[in-house]
């Protein structure tokens, strides 16, 4: 666990803007609920996985 704490404070979060479809945010919104998690850790992780896959 102390090692995911020191990437997390090697790699900060920044404010960043986007825009999107509202039914996109709502989407994000619903399933982050469902699945007890966040709508930033959802994006994050949907962007990572796309980013690798490409």
């Amino acid at each position: 666990m102390a090692q995911k704490n020191q990437a997390q404070d090697d790699d900060p979060r920044i404010v960043t803007s986007i825009r999107m479809r509202k039914s996109v945010r709502l989407r994000v919104k619903v399933y982050a609920a469902e699945h007890g998690t966040t709508v930033q850790e959802v994006i994050e992780n949907a962007l990572m996985a796309y980013i690798d896959k490409n």
